[in-house]
């Protein structure tokens, strides 16, 4: 037997094992044709035995291409899922990599679905949002105009999930944001959340501040949902010296931001009293680093604390320089990211996205994972496809889902009811730079190091 389907065979037992006694009759082993997949817009496709077809959407100036496999035997149900992510823009990366999670769960549950026999498959539609709220709304009104979709998983980000809110509560679409935080879309309503909200980490950033002895804190924050929920609880839960360093998303250059974030470094003094805590996405943090590591090297001696997004793949090497790395090495920087308990199906996604795409993957991917299982079961738990009826059944299955991220138990809102944060350093290993876990950050017990 080759690697290959080794691999395979693993993601048969332990996927099966995750999904437990759920669908019964229709979910029980793998190995199908993929799903259809359709990329909007401008996505580079690299499959070769796919048939591809550009269409231009009406009311859009977006072309959007579609990369369609073998069309499903004659007989079987469709279901469509849309996914929203950024693919290009200051999220590629990250977006990228969470599409690729979501499209491995969707190939391994078709192939599931065709070894037992049943009538049904799933196809994916995916549409770039570039993490900005406007493409989000186009994308969902594409994917609901255009394809009927009813069930979205994504967006990944809290300014994208906040701006479609009112649109799928309005039409009765099904949402399930993998990683979205902003503790403002803690309402009820038809939109659920694998990863927690932000009142959690923003918390566990102030405590983790705390305990490394920092006094002054220089809080650098995008001017979003996200950087704003965090940078909220943050200051609240923080007791010490603050100031505070708004930053404009999507931006170019941030060269002035920089040069008053490393005054205000000095102004408390450059020494392990003063923290400067960074709560800003992938490309932020990659023009930050190219500035500080060539023009301040006296940021060296102050500490540096980052929210999830320091995990992001494309602030390390192959994605970007390795004189970053070295420098949160040198500084010994650390963030704070979901807690990821050790797991052979986790483990296995992980290392199937590292072979796909290089580098470290991030945990958050695990996110969109369990997003795209917890869709597709509910679908087939509702028995038709239908919004409503599909809002109606996530919460109970997510409550009987033990995925790649570990446990999806949602609360009263439809948020991951609890979460516990891994406190990370990144450390260079003979296979290439990676975050490990130096201490878990608990809503009940606090800090406890390794």
């Amino acid at each position: 037997m080759t690697t290959e389907k080794k691999n395979r065979r693993f993601f048969i037992g332990t996927a099966t094992a995750a999904i437990g006694g759920l669908v019964v009759g229709a979910v029980a082993g793998w190995l199908a044709k993929p799903p259809e997949r359709i990329e909007l817009p401008g996505v580079t496709v690299t499959e070769t035995k796919t048939e591809t077809r550009t269409i231009t959407v009406e009311k859009s100036p977006t072309t959007v291409v579609e990369t369609l496999t073998s069309p499903p035997p004659v007989g079987l149900t469709e279901y469509k899922i849309g996914m929203i992510t950024p693919l290009s823009g200051v999220l590629a990366e990250f977006g990228a990599e969470q599409r690729d999670a979501g499209l491995l769960a969707v190939d391994e549950m078709n192939e599931l679905l065709e070894q037992v026999g049943a009538p049904h498959r799933f196809r994916v539609i995916v549409i770039d949002d570039k993490a900005t709220p406007e493409e989000a709304l186009k994308a969902i009104s594409t994917l609901r105009e255009t394809h009927g979709i009813q069930v979205i998983i994504g967006p990944p980000t809290s300014g994208s999930v906040l701006a479609i809110k009112s649109y799928v509560d309005t039409y009765g679409i099904a949402v399930i944001s993998s990683t979205s935080s902003s503790a403002a879309l803690s309402v009820k309503d038809n939109i659920f959340r694998m990863w927690a909200s932000d009142r959690l980490q923003g918390k566990a950033m102030a405590d983790l501040a705390k305990y490394l002895g920092i006094q002054n804190a220089v809080i650098v924050y995008r001017d979003d949902p996200y950087g704003r929920g965090v940078h909220d609880i943050f200051a609240e839960n923080f007791d010490g010296n603050k100031v505070d360093i708004r930053i404009t998303p999507g931006l170019p250059d941030y060269a002035s931001e920089v040069a008053t974030m490393s005054r205000a470094a000095e102004s408390f003094g450059l020494n392990e009293k003063t923290g400067i805590i960074a709560i800003i996405w992938e490309s932020e943090w990659v023009n930050f680093l190219s500035h500080v590591v060539s023009e301040y090297p006296q940021l060296q001696k102050v500490k540096w604390i980052g929210s999830d997004a320091i995990t992001n793949p494309g602030i390390l090497p192959p994605k970007s320089s390795e004189e970053f790395a070295e420098f949160l090495i040198s500084v010994k920087a650390v963030g704070t990211t979901a807690h990821f308990t050790e797991n052979p199906l986790g483990t296995k996604v992980l290392q199937h996205l590292k072979e796909k795409r290089g580098g470290t993957p991030s945990i958050e991917s695990l996110y969109m994972y369990d997003a795209a299982y917890v869709a597709m079961l509910s679908i087939l738990v509702a028995g038709k496809y239908d919004g409503k009826t599909i809002v109606s059944v996530i919460p109970s299955v997510a409550a009987h889902y033990n995925g790649a991220s570990g446990p999806k138990i949602l609360d009263d809102v439809g948020d991951l009811a609890t979460q516990d944060y891994d406190i990370v350093s990144l450390v260079k290993l003979p296979e290439g730079y990676k975050w490990e876990s130096i201490g878990v950050w608990s809503p009940a017990t606090g800090i406890t190091m390794k």
